[in-house]
């Protein structure tokens, strides 16, 4: 398990996934279709769908190359995903952070999903093993 450090409304975070039902539920075609589309629009190898609960990072959907991803290896997008509408990182591990690099990540975008308070519950992203420039549409 993947301890985070959250400071900003773990316990909202929390509730409101138990209200959805997403925690540790099944596979969901919606989802899937999404992490598709995201890879698809963006042409990337790897499109994921990823909750953050008080206590571990957990990917509930996955489409293209993600067998190597684990969800500790995505814990680092939780702070800036936070503040920011959308986090692209690429080329060095200083930016990927050392798990990601290691598995010969080179670019990862992601978008956070928040509840009507702001308060980030998820994350819409997607990964390459080659560096990406994506255009103005494509954001």
């Amino acid at each position: 398990m993947t301890t985070i450090s959250s400071p900003f409304g773990a316990g909202s975070r929390l509730k409101n996934l138990i209200r959805q039902q997403i925690l540790d539920s099944d596979q969901e075609v919606e989802f899937d279709g999404m992490a598709k589309l995201a890879s698809i629009l963006t042409s990337t190898s790897t499109g994921l769908i990823y909750f953050f609960d008080e206590e571990k990072v957990w990917v509930k959907s996955s489409f293209g190359n993600p067998e190597k991803i684990k969800a500790a290896d995505l814990e680092t997008s939780f702070l800036p995903l936070q503040t920011s509408e959308l986090l692209l990182k690429g080329g060095s591990e200083g930016e990927l952070g050392e798990n990601l690099a290691k598995k010969g990540i080179k670019f990862f975008a992601g978008i956070p999903i928040k509840d009507d308070q702001g308060v980030l519950l998820a994350a819409i992203a997607v990964l390459d093993k080659e560096e990406k420039n994506l255009s103005n549409d494509q954001l």
